[in-house]
């Protein structure tokens, strides 16, 4: 592991998710704070155009689950679920540090049928491999103090190849 994740407060999890999306190109991006945010830690929006000058704005919820022990059940993301879909998102993404069972991703996926939307999930492997891939300092100031012991994180900071774990 490349982050230290059960030293991260949730709370901050949350805020690196947010500055994540922005690296990944979301826009117009809410962070809902506290226990009153109704199944969404994060609002954004993306555009895509499939027909050529007709752009489509698609509504995201995200949700934020930083667990450190297990992989996330249907209990862990149920409520949350529910909760979001009363605001109509065209899609719902799950950020993690860790991963989503088998019957998790099945219960999302007739729940999505459903309710008619696409849904998203980063596990913790594509997580930390996103963090490797950016040039930029997102979370520098988050998470930088949370860094794990892999000698990659050393090797990459001498190098410059990402300015994810700088410590200004």
């Amino acid at each position: 592991m490349l982050i230290e994740w059960n030293k991260v407060p949730p709370d901050e999890f949350e805020e690196f998710c947010f500055q994540l999306l922005g690296e990944l190109g979301f826009q117009n991006r809410k962070l809902y704070k506290g226990p009153g945010d109704k199944g969404r830690d994060i609002t954004a929006t993306t555009t895509t155009e499939d027909i050529p000058g007709k752009p489509q704005t698609i509504e995201w919820i995200i949700e934020c689950k930083r667990k450190t022990t297990g992989a996330l059940g249907v209990s862990d993301i149920s409520e949350s679920f529910e909760k979001a879909m009363a605001h109509s998102p065209d899609k719902y993404l799950i950020i993690t540090t860790s991963y989503l069972t088998v019957d998790t991703k099945d219960w999302l996926k007739n729940k999505t049928i459903r309710e008619r939307i696409n849904f998203e999930i980063i596990e913790l492997i594509e997580l930390e491999d996103l963090i490797m891939k950016f040039t930029t300092p997102i979370g520098s100031k988050i998470l930088s103090h949370y860094l794990g012991t892999s000698t990659a994180i050393p090797q990459a900071l001498a190098y410059g190849f990402f300015g994810f774990y700088a410590i200004t």
